[in-house]
C-alpha cells in the first residue's frame, strides 16, 4: 500500500465520521438573531438623482479653454469641437450612470420594503408574518448544512389554538444514518454492519438535535418563548407517522445548551412524548402529538 491509498483511506473514515457527528449536532448550526425593532425603523432607501458631474466637469474644461496663437493664426477650431462635443457625451455618460443607479435602487427598495413590512408585521404580533420569517430562515443560506443534506425536511408550520407556535419537520433514518461503519484496519477501509441499538440510538440523538435545532431557529426569529416541534418520520412505504412532540421554552433552552451535553440529555427536560425502544425497528413507535385532540367518545 502507497502512501496515497493509506491518505484516502484515512480521508473516507475521517468524512464518515465526521458524519455521524454533524448528524448529532445539528442544533450547533447558528441561525442570525433578528432584530426586527431595528429593521422596522430603517429608513428607505434614496432615490437617485441625475447630477450631471461628468458634464460640470466638460463644460468647466470648455470654459478654462483658451486657444493659443497657433490656433488663432491658423484659425483651427478642433479643440473647441472636441470641449463642445465631450460635454453631450459627459451628459450622457451621466444619463447611463443614473440609469444603472435606479435598476440598483429599485432593488433595494423592494428589499427594504418586504423586510419592512415583515417586521413591522412581526412586531404587531401577526401570526401570517411570523410564519413567512419563519420559513424564509429555515431556508437560508446560513443553513446550508441542514437544507442541502436534507438533514431536516421543514413540512409546515403553524399556529396551535391561534398563539402557540408549532413547527411540524420529517426526518428520514434511511437517508441519514449509515446501516455500515467506516474503520481504518491496516491501512484499509473496513466496512462492519452497525448494530440495530446503536442505529437507533444514533438515530434519536440526531432526532433530538433536529428538535433543538428547530427551536432554536423560532427563538432566534421570532419573538417567541416557546414553541411546539412534532417530529414525523418517513418509513420505507413513503408513509409518515409522529415519533416525538416536544414543548420547549426559550429560557431553559438557553440555560441547558450551556453544557455540551448530548441533545437526547437536554430534551429529558422539556415535556415530551416519544416511545423510544433501541432494539426495535426504527427504535421510535408511532404517537399522538401533544394537545392533539381527543377521542369523541361514542
Amino acid at each position: 500500500m502507497n502512501t496515497k491509498q493509506l491518505e484516502d483511506a484515512v480521508s473516507e473514515v475521517s468524512l464518515f465520521n465526521q458524519h455521524l457527528h454533524l448528524i448529532q449536532s445539528v442544533h450547533t448550526i447558528p441561525t442570525p438573531k433578528m432584530n426586527w425593532e431595528s429593521i422596522a425603523m430603517e429608513p428607505a432607501p434614496a432615490m437617485p438623482t441625475v447630477r450631471f458631474d461628468h458634464k460640470v466637469k466638460a463644460m468647466g474644461a470648455l470654459d478654462e479653454y483658451k486657444p493659443n496663437w497657433l490656433d488663432m493664426l491658423l484659425g483651427s477650431k478642433s479643440k473647441l469641437y472636441t470641449l463642445t462635443n465631450n460635454i453631450e457625451r459627459a451628459a450622457e455618460k451621466d444619463i447611463e450612470q443614473y440609469k444603472t443607479e435606479f435598476v440598483s435602487w429599485v432593488q433595494h427598495y423592494s428589499y427594504w420594503a418586504k423586510d419592512n413590512q415583515l417586521s413591522k408585521g412581526i412586531l404587531n404580533n401577526d401570526s401570517g408574518a411570523k410564519l413567512s420569517a419563519l420559513s424564509e430562515a429555515q431556508q437560508n443560506p446560513v443553513n446550508a448544512a441542514v437544507v442541502d443534506t436534507k438533514l431536516i425536511n421543514h413540512n409546515f408550520n403553524t399556529y396551535k389554538n391561534g398563539h402557540l407556535l408549532e413547527v411540524n419537520i420529517q426526518v428520514n433514518k434511511h437517508n441519514v444514518v449509515p446501516k455500515e461503519k467506516k474503520v481504518l484496519c491496516q491501512g484499509e477501509v473496513k466496512l462492519e454492519t452497525m448494530p440495530l441499538s446503536e442505529s437507533n440510538t444514533l438515530y434519536r440523538e440526531y432526532v433530538c438535535s433536529c428538535i433543538l435545532k428547530c427551536a432554536q431557529d423560532a427563538f432566534n426569529v421570532l419573538p417567541e418563548t416557546s414553541v411546539l416541534i412534532n417530529v414525523e418520520q418517513v418509513l420505507a412505504d413513503y408513509s409518515s407517522e409522529t415519533i416525538v412532540s416536544c414543548h420547549v421554552e426559550q429560557g431553559l433552552l438557553e440555560f441547558l445548551l450551556i453544557e455540551d451535553d448530548k441533545p437526547s440529555e437536554i430534551l429529558e427536560f422539556f415535556v415530551h412524548i416519544e416511545d423510544f425502544n433501541p432494539h426495535r425497528g426504527n427504535g421510535f413507535s408511532a404517537i399522538k402529538t401533544i394537545f392533539s385532540p381527543l377521542p369523541i367518545a361514542s
